[in-house]
């Protein structure tokens, strides 16, 4: 079911390092970063998410 991924299948996103540190530390196992923000992803209702601020601006 798995699908190999090349390097045309990828993009950056750019956030700060501090973001990063933060993502990567909800990491589980061998879990890749494409695998838990697509989780994140599946979990996140806008409608439900505090209001906007600088922070989420970026």
């Amino acid at each position: 079911m798995s699908q190999e991924k090349t390097k045309t299948d990828t993009v950056l996103i750019y956030c700060s390092r501090e973001t990063k540190e933060r993502i990567r530390k909800l990491k589980r196992g061998g879990e890749t970063f494409d695998a838990l923000l697509t989780r994140m992803a599946e979990q996140y209702d806008p409608d439900e998410a505090p209001e906007d601020d600088e922070e989420t601006q970026r």
